[in-house]
């Protein structure tokens, strides 16, 4: 068992500050997605240009897929840590 001593509340605003840093960054991400699209579609007529900006695109998007997957795994972490700490506290409201 290790001595570090974690309070709930603590341990749920550390989980809800992380998931606010992924979602600001699935956000970049959608919007430089975005940016990319208009320009390939509506500004840039040269096709080898545009080819590279599709290939960016296809990266970003693997990246917010990445982070919306952490999203999951962080959220699931968190609720059942969460759970095996009040089932071990044995605590009476």
């Amino acid at each position: 068992m290790s001595d570090i001593i974690i309070d709930d509340a603590e341990f749920l605003f550390a989980e809800n500050v992380l998931s606010a840093y992924i979602n600001h960054l699935k956000n970049a991400c959608s919007s430089m997605n975005s940016l990319l699209f208009a320009a390939v579609t509506y500004a840039i007529n040269d096709f080898e240009i545009c080819e590279v900006l599709r290939a960016r695109q296809g990266e970003i998007q693997g990246i917010w897929m990445a982070l919306d997957s952490l999203s999951t795994d962080v959220n699931r972490s968190a609720r059942t840590f969460i759970h095996e700490i009040d089932e071990i506290d044995n605590f009476v409201y």
